[in-house]
């Protein structure tokens, strides 16, 4: 799963970057998605930006694609029940 983050670079213009969820700080191993909260579900175009924006990420798995040029949306989620939460420690 990733996600968009906005981030201000130096110069003070703002970027938006995809970040793959597990990169973070904390270090999530799983993560819930209650299915009643689920709004909407989109696919994600191959020649998308979104989509380009992945293959980077997983080409330089360090947790960040380089910042995209132009506002993208967030990547589509799986439908949900699609993928189940792996086991770890309940918070």
């Amino acid at each position: 799963m990733y996600y968009v983050q906005t981030v201000v670079e130096k110069d003070q213009k703002k970027a938006n970057v995809l970040i793959k969820r597990g990169s973070e700080w904390h270090n999530p191993d799983y993560m819930r998605i209650n299915a009643k909260h689920v709004v909407v579900i989109e696919p994600v175009a191959p020649d998308s930006r979104v989509a380009q924006l992945i293959r980077e990420a997983r080409q330089h798995p360090a947790g960040a694609a380089p910042p995209a040029k132009a506002a993208t949306p967030p990547p589509a989620a799986p439908p949900p029940g699609a993928e189940k939460p792996k086991k770890g420690p309940r918070p």
